[in-house]
């Protein structure tokens, strides 16, 4: 019987969170319980949830957040017993639940979150996570042994979403006795699961927590993933049931995995922005007309085909149809491929084929990536655009993306349900994730669609600034402070033994609690 791929979720246009006051969401019964599922790992080199640049499945395993976000997006109360209330400007009051308690015996309470908290904003760790932390949060204070309060300098749009998803809360006694090495020798959390082995970048395992605060979950005994390096092999594994679960895998073994009778193949839908980053403070690339020939130079659609094997989409908007704010734009073709609109723009700006404009590309290790950046190589080339791929290890991609060290950089974003994501979060002249210098100082200035971008991250609703969104879309589809590429959808594969799992509608956020195998 041949698995087809299966779009996750069925997302439409028009999906917004759920701020629950329960967990009535989250109550499914296990139908059947115990059970261990080997995976593929994420090459971590710490657990410290602090430290991780991705809190995805293998960190929920073993640690709980205050808020946390569902594999639908939806945001639920998990830590405390309903989502905060804001008792004054800026100000949010949180309760946590009774008697949670840390793998290590020791009580999950207040003064434990605000430690969580105050040890990322304070940089007390070497964390993604500070610089907004830092930015944004004003004092977290401790009213009660279960209660606390989060009081902000001021508006942060994000607010919501970084709750869900950097205050993964450490045991501070394990924290504190571990010192740097926790994470590596020690990884304590109140999650479903406990820790069993750990090697860095290699394997780790975990157990079911039978103390866990929400009862009848986690429904399997435990889980194993290991990083296998090798694509081809990790097929294998799976065909094999060597492993259960995939989370990664090369689009060249798609055919084979959905041929496959015993496994089932699910596509997100919308789930990894592909960008070239520009350097807008660059001379040549400083200039709109040049941007914008690169723009119609690209064929995204090719690389979704060729690289991705067909998992992906154009962009037709700022922001992804699953996103509550996205509007399709009335006229998608100044950002799709017209060779003789580019060759016109780079030949007013001063190049062509006679007097070539070289410039860099950054790509990230990884094959996908690399084939990314030479295909955009070639498709550049015959409009007189020399293109060098740098492709650098992940460490120096960091640095040099940070720095702004670059010309252009092949780019990926997963964003969040919030208006701030995809708006403010990538092109605010204060926003730590605008690499372009868009409206920063020697970058290219457009005050209106720095305005924008504030008044749609401050909104409640999407539909209560709709028309701000349609002006800021027709900005930056004009300004191009970054190259539009495509989409790449994310994929899992999971064998026909695993239940109740589910492809998740942003990578890595898989809802482990209430699979189990049915053997």
């Amino acid at each position: 019987m041949r698995r087809q791929i299966l779009l996750a979720g069925a997302m439409c246009a028009a999906i917004a969170p759920l701020y629950a006051t329960g967990v009535a969401a989250e109550e499914m019964s296990c139908g059947k319980m115990g059970g261990t599922i080997y995976t593929n790992a994420v090459a971590r080199n710490t657990m410290d949830p602090a430290i991780s640049v991705h809190p995805d499945y293998q960190i929920n395993w073993l640690y709980d957040p205050i808020i946390r976000v569902t594999q639908d997006l939806e945001y639920l109360p998990w830590l405390v017993k309903e989502m905060p209330q804001e008792t004054g400007e800026n100000t949010y009051a949180f309760e946590l639940r009774e008697g949670i308690t840390f793998h290590d015996g020791t009580a999950l309470d207040a003064e434990a979150v605000k430690f969580a908290i105050d040890r990322i904003a304070n940089g007390d760790v070497t964390s993604s996570f500070t610089g907004q932390w830092s930015t944004n949060l004003d004092e977290v204070v401790v009213t009660g042994p279960l209660s606390f309060e989060i009081k902000l300098k001021g508006e942060w749009p994000q607010f919501m979403w970084m709750l869900a998803t950097s205050t993964h809360v450490p045991s501070p006694t394990a924290v504190q006795e571990h010192g740097e090495s926790f994470g590596v020798t020690s990884a304590v959390g109140s999650g479903p699961f406990k820790l069993a082995e750990y090697r860095a970048r290699e394997r780790l395992e975990v157990v079911r927590n039978d103390d866990y605060f929400m009862e009848g979950i986690p429904c399997l005994d435990g889980a194993v993933s290991t990083h296998v390096t090798s694509g081809s092999v990790r097929s294998l594994a799976i065909q094999s049931d060597e492993m259960q679960v995939l989370n990664t895998f090369p689009e060249a073994q798609v055919p084979e995995l959905v041929a496959h009778p015993d496994v089932t193949v699910e596509e997100g839908e919308d789930s990894t922005l592909t960008t070239l980053m520009v350097n807008t403070t660059h001379p040549a690339l400083s200039d709109k007309r040049v941007r914008q020939a690169i723009q119609y130079g690209i064929d995204g659609q090719q690389a979704v085909e060729v690289v991705y094997n067909g998992a992906g989409g154009m962009v037709t908007g700022v922001f992804p149809a699953w996103h509550p704010g996205y509007i399709a734009m009335d006229d998608v073709s100044v950002i799709r491929p017209d060779a003789e609109k580019a060759a016109a723009l780079l030949a007013e700006a001063g190049y062509g084929p006679s007097n070539p404009l070289t410039l860099g590309i950054v790509v990230a290790p990884g094959q996908p990536h690399i084939d990314r950046g030479v295909l955009i190589q070639a498709q550049l080339a015959p409009l007189g655009i020399n293109i060098e791929v740098d492709t650098v290890p992940n460490a120096a991609y960091l640095q040099r993306r940070n720095a702004r060290e670059f010309d252009m950089m092949l780019f990926q974003y997963n964003g969040s349900p919030g208006l701030g994501d995809y708006t403010w979060g990538l092109y605010g002249a204060e926003s730590g994730g605008n690499y372009s210098a868009y409206n920063q100082e020697g970058g290219v200035q457009n005050p209106r669609a720095e305005e924008l971008a504030k008044i749609i991250a401050d909104a409640a609703d999407a539909e209560t600034v709709r028309d701000e969104i349609i002006e800021f879309q027709n900005l930056i589809m004009e300004d191009l402070p970054m190259i539009f590429v495509n989409y790449r959808n994310h994929r899992t594969a999971w064998r026909n033994e695993v239940q109740n799992f589910s492809t998740a509608k942003v990578k890595g956020r898989e809802d482990w609690y209430h699979v189990w195998l049915d053997e």
